[in-house]
């Protein structure tokens, strides 16, 4: 078992919320190497009784030289903890190509399902993430900017859920109520080891804009930070979503069909939870807010009666309900 040995008093905490509840379960940590990883292997390690397992992908995006720094920085944070590293290369840009995805998609997408298979293989629901407020703000104004409801703009919660063939994962964000220059603090005072991915400074990703540019312009705009602010709006926008969300649960998604015109009655943030529900409960793929906004007009408009969705699949009303067909 690992050392809880005690900590300065004003170093930084992770959340309590979002820390595992069984203390003899392991918890998988996604590493990249960086600082952020590092911070929350030490916090994790320092704190919590749980065994803990790194776990790293490398994207092979990068050179051979910057992957080879990642790992040995994560070898130097990790074998003298006795923590077990376990590492994967994946081709991302592949794997992108072929899904029709941004590299940005790809890379979460493939990032959770290889951590998800780590912790299914080390026998553990938990998988803990190192984002903190800073990216929450980022994730805030990126959905922003892109059109997204509450839901979206809640960004990222300190636990959620993630059911992946067959299993349901718990993720655990500890450090979202941190800013990335008290990890910094940290992992300096500590002397972590840590290699910083070069890319995270270009401007070649839309988050890097935001992180580089439109923070900064808001800071100069403002004349102050708002980073923990924007944090702050997502935590009420989780809360707003939570309620509306507990309002569309009194309707069971698992029917294959819903009765359109006493759904017609609903609010519409509500009608948009219910078919939202309904529509990720019977597996179609890749829901935008287009397709759901189009499947509520199948209850609350006249015309039309259909709507294409991914996956071949068809929203179709026909009298009086609502159901899914397949394509051939």
């Amino acid at each position: 078992m690992h050392s809880t040995r005690a900590t300065e008093p004003d170093a930084p905490a992770p959340n309590p919320a979002a820390l595992p509840t069984d203390p003899g379960v392991p918890v998988v940590v996604g590493v990249s190497g960086g600082l952020d990883s590092a911070a929350l292997l030490h916090l994790l390690h320092t704190r919590i009784p749980n065994p803990l397992i790194a776990a790293h992908l490398d994207h092979g995006l990068r050179l051979v030289s910057e992957r080879d720094a990642d790992q040995a920085a994560l070898r130097a944070l990790c074998s003298p903890r006795n923590i077990p590293l376990i590492t994967r290369s994946l081709d991302v840009a592949q794997s992108a190509s072929s899904h029709h995805e941004s590299l940005e998609t790809a890379g979460r997408r493939e990032r959770l399902r290889f951590l998800s298979e780590t912790a299914r293989e080390c026998d553990t629901r938990y998988i803990a993430l190192a984002h903190h407020a800073d990216d929450q703000a980022e994730t805030l104004l990126f959905r922003l900017l892109r059109g997204a409801g509450a839901r979206g703009l809640a960004a990222m919660r300190p636990v959620t859920h993630l059911a992946l063939a067959g299993s349901t994962f718990q993720i655990l964000r500890p450090l979202l109520h941190l800013r990335k220059d008290d990890l910094a603090q940290l992992v300096h005072r500590e002397n972590l080891p840590f290699h910083e991915d070069v890319s995270n400074a270009s401007h070649a990703f839309a988050r890097n804009r935001i992180r580089h540019t439109l923070l900064p312009a808001l800071r100069e705009v403002l004349q102050r930070d708002p980073v923990l602010a924007i944090a702050r709006s997502a935590e009420l926008l989780a809360d707003d979503d939570d309620f509306l969300q507990s309002l569309a649960a009194h309707l069971d998604p698992e029917q294959p069909e819903l009765p359109t015109r006493s759904l017609a009655d609903l609010a519409h943030p509500v009608l948009g939870r219910v078919i939202q529900r309904w529509l990720e409960w019977h597996r179609v793929p890749d829901l935008s807010q287009d397709h759901i906004r189009n499947v509520t007009r199948l209850i609350t408009q006249i015309h039309p009666a259909k709507v294409n969705l991914p996956g071949n699949r068809v929203a179709r009303r026909n009298n009086g309900r609502l159901f899914l067909e397949s394509l051939p």
